[in-house]
Order: C-alpha cells, then structure tokens, then sequence
C-alpha cells in the first residue's frame, strides 16, 4: 500500500514536471524565434516549412541596423536614462511609502496619491503632452519626470514597511536613531527584496516607455535604444533586403537590456515573492 502511494506521487511529481517544461518552451519559443529569424537571410525566414534549427547564420541583419544608425548612441541614452529614473524613482518611493506607514498621514491623503494607479496611462497622454509644453519640460526633462512618480512603488514599500515588526522602530527610538538613520541603516537593508522587484519594474518601464519617448525624443541623436530602432525598422529603404530579418534583430536588441536587468536583480526578485519580510 505503502509502495502504491509512493509510486503515484512519482507519478504526479513527474506529471508535475512535465507540464512545466512544455509550458516555459511555449513560452520560450516566441523568443527563440525571433533570435533565430534575426541570424538567417530572408530566404531561412521564408522557408515553408520553417525549420527550428536554421541551416545558415548571418549576422548581416544586424550588420545593417549597426551601419545605418547609432546604436550605441542609443544604448548610452537608454543606459543613463534608466539607471537616472531607477534611482529617483525608487528612492522617491521608498522614502514616501516609509512615510505612509510610519507618520500619522491622513488615510485619504494616501489613496489620493496611489489612485494615479487606476488611470490608464494612455489616457492622460494627451493632456500630460500639453501640460509639458505649457511648462516648457521638452526632451530628455520632459521623459524624466513622469518616471520618477512611481505610486506603484509606493504602495509596495507601504506594504512592506507595514509588515515589519513596530518594534524595530522602538528600538531605534531607544538607541537614539533619528528619522533618516532608521530609514537609511535599518529598513532599507530589510526590505532589499522589495527594492529589488522595484528595480526591475522602473528600468523596464523606462526602457519599454515607448509612446511618451518618442513624443518627446524626436531628435535622431537623442532617441532611446527602442524608439530609435523602431523608427529604423519604419525607413524600408534602409532593410529592403531582408525587413524581416533586421525587424527581429531590432526586437533582439531592445530585448536584451530588459533581460540583464532581470538577471542582476533576479535573485531579489525571487526573494520578493517568497516574501522573505522579517515577522513579529
């Protein structure tokens, strides 16, 4: 009897494991097929039918895109503007949600702030595009303020200061700790996890913020990586011998920024939704 029920939680566990590995190659597959479409001529794209396995690699599509537009122009403004917007953007955060949840701040002062989250962001851009132009905030000012309000951000320091032990901050009081030495030597070593999954999602937000950048980026030096190549993919003249080819290397390249950020920062990630927070 023993033995039977071992051999059918095997059997699940191996079920288990099955399931998983078909689901994340469903879920690789698209990825894979870009990176391989962006290494073959169009006549390995057009293959009917298409083979998994490309007979010959080129690396002439991203020749092309290297050779008729500044990429690392772009690379640079992509990297200094999402390293500028992380930093403020998540220190704004995390100060203004440890001020929620430490201070007496009226509770509807604080619903009023996170509402932000319940307008979709394409409806303002209209009157968000006007309002910067009234105020003269244009180019690279006008694609940094938005992201530095994070109210996302605040709502999940809110939360995660809310579930550490109020002990913590007695006992600071006791050893004379002020304000910003509790703020900057205590909870911020604690809610790491947190800052890491904050992280992530502001540098993928400025990365993938395409719409508002390319409002505002309009000269070709100052374009970000994404707003640059998608206008390179648009000029057919530029790809007319393979436009489905350096359309998939763009999309490789504007990939793979978003994915060394998840892989620095993986590990907090992780411990984010494990919800490793100190308990009570």
């Amino acid at each position: 009897m023993v033995q039977g029920l071992f051999t059918v939680r095997q059997a699940i566990k191996r079920l288990r494991l099955a399931a998983i590995i078909l689901f994340s190659l469903a879920l690789l597959f698209p990825t894979y097929w870009m990176v391989a479409g962006s290494l073959q001529p169009l006549a390995g794209v057009l293959r009917i039918p298409p083979e998994l396995v490309p007979r010959r690699l080129t690396l002439g599509n991203y020749a092309t895109l290297f050779k008729h537009n500044p990429i690392v122009r772009w690379v640079v403004n992509t990297g200094v503007l999402t390293v500028v917007a992380t930093v403020l953007g998540v220190f704004t955060a995390a100060l203004a949600g440890y001020a929620f949840s430490v201070y007496r701040i009226p509770a509807w002062v604080f619903w009023c702030f996170v509402a932000a989250l319940a307008v979709p962001r394409i409806s303002i851009v209209i009157p968000q595009f006007v309002t910067f132009r009234v105020f003269g905030l244009r180019g690279w000012l006008g694609v940094l303020v938005p992201l530095i309000f994070y109210p996302s951000g605040v709502l999940l320091f809110k939360v995660q200061v809310d579930g550490l032990p109020k002990s913590l901050h007695d006992a600071a009081t006791m050893d004379g700790a002020g304000a910003w030495q509790t703020f900057a030597r205590l909870i911020l070593p604690l809610c790491v996890p947190t800052l890491g999954l904050l992280v992530i999602g502001k540098a993928f937000e400025a990365m993938g913020d395409f719409l508002w950048q390319s409002l505002l980026l309009t000269q070709r030096d100052s374009m970000t990586l994404m707003v640059g190549l998608v206008a390179a993919t648009m000029r057919r003249q530029e790809i007319a011998v393979n436009p489905i080819g350096v359309t998939l290397a763009a999309g490789v390249l504007m990939f793979l920024p978003m994915l060394a950020v998840f892989l620095v920062f993986q590990r907090s990630f992780k411990q984010s939704l494990l919800g490793g927070s100190v308990k009570e």
